[in-house]
């Protein structure tokens, strides 16, 4: 892949904004970083950079925070997952935590500990990522290490063999063992099928089982490079100085092919009912409607509805069921936040007698 060509200022920009000082001050000291596009977020202004070798960055300042949050975003998820190959996503979840080609496994939360902080991580259908939350005077040696694991993560069979147990070992106990897990695993395979969105997360255990070190090999040169991630500072910011750290840590890294992301197909509309026998001592109800995506303008609408029927001790529906009929001893709604179609989903958990 060729580096990604320059975004010119938007036109409402002008020579004279802030944002247009500091990248013409920036390559006048040969720090090749280009403005894409800023937002208000409150008081204050968030921006959104772009190093030649697709690297994304997004600086939210805060001056009244006392610490600094790093977040590392890579596009990369379940559902970029293809048939006999589940779980590979979340496996790099706890793989990038292992051994580099620089730095011994450990390492990072290590230093971290030193300095009171800690780190951790996400994985779920459209994106992973990898968190911090540090003194602002420790952003250098953070971002080292966060280039570090982007670039140079060092796969073995050992490390692999022990994650994969560890993995293996999570699913058995939050989904196989776990009734509210069986039943969320249930929901979305009969919601989307055979879609990209159907398989779970954490991998069938029959595709985790089959898993290897050359399956990772693949999936980390194919997903872990510059242009696929997004790296988002959220604190006590110095806009020119943070751009300089990042583009002296991450500017070498090399560009690397972006795997195609192919737009997500269509899910089949239809009712399904589906009915799970569990051992569990009161009886869950769990309804999804298929909705829309993210970025799609209803979303907002629909977030509120989830609070208005259900995630608060005022809402209708928890007035209903909890307090007034005592149907039910949980409510919960929640609306997933996705690139393609989204599920609205209602969760209530039954006092013991009251049938579903």
């Amino acid at each position: 892949m060729t580096a990604q060509p320059a975004v010119a200022l938007p036109a409402t920009t002008s020579a004279t904004t802030p944002a247009a000082k500091v990248q013409a001050d920036l390559q006048a000291s040969g720090v090749a970083v280009q403005f894409v596009a800023a937002a208000n977020l409150g008081p204050y202004q968030v921006e959104v950079w772009r190093l030649a070798n697709g690297l994304q960055v997004v600086l939210a300042p805060d001056p009244d925070a006392k610490a600094l949050a790093v977040h590392t975003w890579v596009r990369v998820g379940s559902a970029d997952e293809v048939s006999g190959k589940t779980g590979l996503a979340h496996l790099f979840e706890h793989l990038m935590f292992k051994a580099t080609r620089n730095n011994r496994a450990g390492t990072l939360d290590r230093t971290l500990e030193r300095w009171g902080s800690g780190a951790n991580a996400a994985t779920w259908l459209d994106w992973t990522f990898f968190h911090e939350t540090i003194p602002p005077t420790k952003l250098g040696e953070t971002l080292v290490l966060e280039a570090d694991r982007l670039a140079n993560l060092d796969l073995t069979q050992v490390a692999f063999a022990s994650e994969l147990d560890v993995v293996r070992e999570e699913r058995s106990e939050v989904v196989d063992n776990d009734p509210d897990g069986q039943i969320d695993e249930a929901l979305y395979a009969a919601a989307y099928g055979q879609h990209p969105y159907g398989h779970p997360t954490i991998g069938w255990d029959k595709d985790l089982q089959a898993l290897t070190l050359a399956d990772a090999q693949q999936f980390y040169r194919q997903h872990y490079n510059p242009a696929m991630a997004t790296l988002v500072l959220v604190g006590p910011l110095d806009r020119a100085e943070v751009l300089r750290q990042v583009h002296k840590v991450y500017g070498g890294l090399a560009a690397q092919p972006a795997p195609a992301r192919p737009p997500l197909p269509a899910v089949a509309l239809g009712a399904v009912k589906q009915t799970l026998q569990v051992e569990v001592e009161a009886e869950r109800l769990l309804l999804a409607y298929r909705t829309v995506p993210g970025d799609h303008p209803d979303h907002p609408a629909l977030l509120l509805l989830g609070e208005v029927l259900c995630n608060a001790d005022s809402s209708r529906l928890q007035k209903a069921l909890l307090f007034e009929t005592q149907q039910a001893t949980a409510c919960q709604a929640s609306m997933t936040d996705l690139r393609g179609p989204a599920l609205w989903e209602l969760r209530v958990v039954l006092r013991p007698g009251v049938r579903a």
